[in-house]
Order: structure tokens, then C-alpha cells, then sequence
């Protein structure tokens, strides 16, 4: 995760799932926070993050507007 925002990724999606359910929705094996909550994972988001030197935007997020 950290590495695709370094190389460039905008978007970080959180696991908001409920920890009872996370081990039915993993798409891939060894899917990071499958055990923890949402305030742990909540808090590993934010620490990840900060960790490569940038910040969580709070305003609304647009779309590029293309001409032509």
C-alpha cells in the first residue's frame, strides 16, 4: 500500500468491514488487517501514511475535468 502511493496511487481504501466477516471477503491470500477492527485498522491507515511523508486530504475529491 505504501508503495503504490509512492509510485504515484491517490486512493487508499480501508477495510471497513466487521472483523467477524473480514476472513469471507479476502480477494487475495495474506490480505493485511484480516484480524484486527476497524479502530485498529483505522489507526494502521493513518500510520502507514504518515510513515511515506503525506497526508489524508478531508475536502471533496473531483474528478480531472478534460477539454475537448
Amino acid at each position: 500500500r505504501q508503495l503504490a502511493l509512492k509510485r504515484g496511487a491517490n486512493v487508499f481504501m480501508p477495510n471497513s468491514t466487521p472483523k467477524k466477516y473480514r476472513k469471507d471477503y479476502q480477494l487475495y491470500p495474506d490480505k493485511p488487517c484480516v484480524d484486527e477492527g476497524a479502530d485498529d485498522c483505522s489507526n494502521c491507515v493513518l500510520g502507514r501514511i504518515l510513515s511515506i511523508g503525506r497526508e489524508i486530504g478531508k475536502g471533496p475529491g473531483h474528478s480531472i475535468k478534460r477539454s475537448g
